[in-house]
């Protein structure tokens, strides 16, 4: 009966990946194979005859999807925006009642969820122009997926400038998306309408736009600058929040609402920074102060900011009580492996610097070879350290002091070896410690035996078992 069941599960994952597969023909397939440039390798991408069945299978085969855990896939539909795919997905979790696992995926990165969604805005009358400013055939590229495919084979966008000006030659919109983050716009009329953008919402009441009139409206998160502050008691709290088009005025208040990464409310002193242009100077809006275009509340850990003109803001805050004030963060690891040692990274940051990080530990040549985790951050007594298993040496770098963690972005540096280096697994974990509490987040990392090239397949720390993917391999 055991073994039954068990058929029947690989049968019904079976015609998943087969009507999924019918979904992803023509450009939906470009598509399917930009966007697994990280998952499946350059040799079985490129195949003529590749396919999105063969390329599920391929996912399958690494165990990045499995018949308990098909995360991977929804996250692949809900970048495409491809509703057909996301319902057959969903529907396959309630039919087979697949728990919600802790099971580890190796999700699309940051960056490539950018692009593809950036690819998506391109206009493809402008195709031609692109392709010719690489000197490449115009007959043998007909979409800008393919174009994509044949520069990242031929390693041509991995430096941050190659990729600014390819982001310039796909257009001002497909550029904002690719390196300020997602924008959403939508022509809104007298009726009103509302925009969503991650956990950023916008509402336009009815009556705020004159009758007969339309306005393209825009709504963008990016990040503060890392050197907003002179007094270290004060740190950032939201992203920046970009409504455009700038300048527009209302007839009547729009609300804007975001989360906020403050803990203890109470322990915080708040203020709204406002600006009316991206290079203009901030103006300072403190916490229920009654402006007559913009003043804010929170509620329930959102901010709720009533303003009758787009603008760019976002919230800072100041701790007042060092003790019991925290702010969210994130905690990850990156490593990478030297001539005789292999370098760790431990990284905190704010939540909306997430996908500057993994961009930044990308230049180093690091990878990310665990999930990161939430953590709230306290400003004083905290402490990274790693302890070793196995009798690994463990050399402290980079130590941070308390207050550098309570800054945006910031790391330390480990190495670890062992003599003599061999071909086996070593459980790593790495610890915040603070007043109460700490946070622990391990992880196992396989040690390739040549260390010139250090291909180190990852397991986690909910699956110790599995290898989720080749440390090298981006």
């Amino acid at each position: 009966m055991h073994c039954k069941k068990m058929n029947t599960s690989q049968e019904q994952f079976n015609k998943l990946k087969y009507d999924l597969g019918s979904l992803y023909i023509g450009e939906r397939l470009l598509f399917l194979r930009c966007c697994l440039l990280e998952h499946v390798d350059l040799q079985h991408l490129g195949k003529s005859s590749c396919t999105a069945n063969y390329l599920l299978n391929k996912l399958h085969e690494r165990r990045y999807i499995t018949p308990t855990n098909v995360r991977l896939l929804l996250e692949v539909a809900e970048i495409s925006q491809l509703k057909d795919a996301e319902d057959l997905i969903n529907q396959y979790v309630v039919n087979n009642k697949v728990p919600n696992t802790d099971e580890e995926t190796k999700s699309v990165s940051p960056y490539r969820k950018r692009l593809c969604m950036a690819l998506q805005q391109f206009d493809p009358h402008k195709l031609n122009d692109v392709i010719a400013y690489y000197g490449l055939n115009l007959l043998s590229l007909s979409t800008i997926w393919e174009l994509v495919f044949h520069l990242e084979s031929n390693r041509k966008l991995l430096e941050e400038s190659e990729r600014k000006r390819f982001a310039e030659l796909l257009g001002p919109i497909a550029k904002n998306i690719l390196f300020n983050g997602q924008i959403m716009e939508l022509i809104v009329d007298s009726k009103g309408g509302t925009l969503t953008n991650k956990e950023t919402k916008l509402m336009i009441y009815p009556g705020a736009i004159e009758e007969g009139n339309n306005v393209e409206v825009s709504l963008e998160n990016t990040s503060f600058p890392k050197d907003l502050f002179s007094d270290p008691l004060e740190t950032i709290l939201s992203p920046v929040v970009r409504c455009g088009p700038p300048g527009t005025v209302f007839k009547n208040h729009c609300l804007l609402s975001f989360p906020h990464n403050a803990i203890n409310e109470k322990c915080w002193e708040f203020t709204l920074l406002v600006r009316n242009t991206h290079q203009g100077e901030w103006r300072t809006i403190k916490l229920s102060s009654k402006e007559d275009d913009i003043n804010f509340s929170l509620q329930n850990g959102q901010c709720c900011i009533h303003l009758n003109h787009f603008t760019e803001l976002g919230i800072i805050g100041r701790i007042t009580n060092v003790l019991l004030g925290r702010k969210r963060a994130r905690l990850g690891v990156f490593g990478k492996a030297l001539s005789n040692k292999y370098q760790l990274r431990v990284s905190t940051w704010d939540i909306d610097r997430e996908e500057k990080v993994f961009e930044e530990n990308n230049t180093y040549d690091e990878k990310s070879i665990q999930t990161p985790m939430y953590i709230d951050v306290s400003y004083k007594d905290m402490e990274i350290t790693v302890e070793s298993k196995e009798e690994w040496k463990v050399t402290t770098v980079k130590p941070k002091s308390a207050n550098e963690i309570w800054m945006p972005t910031t790391w330390s540096l480990f190495y670890v070896s062992k003599n003599p280096l061999k071909d086996e697994f070593s459980a790593e974990v790495v610890t915040l410690q603070k007043p109460n509490q700490s946070y622990t987040l391990p992880f196992i990392w396989a040690l390739g035996t040549d260390t010139s090239t250090a291909a180190a397949p990852l397991a986690t720390s909910s699956s110790m078992s599995d290898l989720l993917e080749d440390f090298n391999v981006q």
